[in-house]
Formats: structure tokens, C-alpha cells, sequence
């Protein structure tokens, strides 16, 4: 169609849901120097030990 305009739609891409803040917190560790993620691993353990 010569001279014309042709306007299409197009489906929105759905949402990604977010990420959960697990994810968000392991992000922001891995950017930390070894040391201070040596001391995340270390707090982390002694948070998840078995309380007696």
C-alpha cells in the first residue's frame, strides 16, 4: 500500500516477578572484598546452628 501508514500492535511482555530479597542480599555480599564475605559465611553458620 504505497503512501500509506500501517500501525501494528503488540502484546505487552508480561511482568517478571521481583526477586526475591534473598537474592537482592547475595548480590550486594558477592561485591563485598573476600574478608568481609568470609565474615557473612561465618555470621550466617552461627545464625543456622541448632539452638540448644
Amino acid at each position: 500500500m504505497p503512501g500509506c501508514l500501517v500501525l501494528t500492535t503488540q502484546e505487552p511482555l508480561p511482568a517478571l516477578p521481583p526477586e526475591p530479597e534473598i537474592m537482592q542480599t547475595l548480590r550486594k555480599v558477592c561485591k563485598l572484598s573476600a574478608r568481609k564475605q568470609r565474615q557473612m559465611t561465618e555470621l550466617i553458620e552461627v545464625i543456622s546452628r541448632p539452638q540448644k
